[in-house]
């Protein structure tokens, strides 16, 4: 085991003491998720998701790949993460240009 790897599982361990953090799910070819929720309102949706993208990078890790964020989303005690999991060699491996999807929409007409 490397020490990223027992690094990520302290600090997932950290949170989850608080909070409840799923499985990573498969979501298409390469893609992923993983969601965090504290129904005891202790911890942030901001911290719930440091914890997502450990334990993202630690799904990849275990791969041989490299996580590539493509959304979030934060509300006040929930986050989710969707990612994939691709080659450093990928031409879709680049640099993440992401916006953070908002827990509220307000149209005007």
């Amino acid at each position: 085991m490397n020490i990223n790897n027992l690094v990520a599982g302290a600090s997932t361990l950290l949170v989850v003491a608080c909070a409840s953090i799923t499985e990573v799910v498969p979501a298409g070819k390469d893609t992923y998720v993983v969601a965090g929720d504290d129904s005891m309102q202790e911890t942030s949706g901001a911290s719930l998701k440091t914890s997502l993208y450990i334990k993202a990078n630690a799904h990849c890790e275990t791969m041989g790949k490299k996580l590539l964020p493509l959304n979030e989303t934060t509300f006040s005690y929930a986050a989710e993460l969707r990612f994939r999991c691709l080659d450093e060699d990928d031409p879709e491996y680049v640099r993440p240009n992401m916006e953070s999807v908002p827990d509220v929409k307000i149209e005007t007409n």
